[in-house]
């Protein structure tokens, strides 16, 4: 079984993917586009 302190750390990371996940995907949008520039 899983300490008590494993299950809170999963957890404080899945809400911190569901936090970042509209950034992230907004970043990796600009990432795969090949005609941004390196100051975007």
């Amino acid at each position: 079984m899983a300490k008590i302190s494993a299950i809170h750390r999963n957890k404080k990371r899945e809400r911190l993917i569901a936090k970042y996940a509209d950034k992230r995907a907004e970043l990796k949008a600009i990432l795969a586009n090949p005609d941004t520039t390196d100051e975007e």
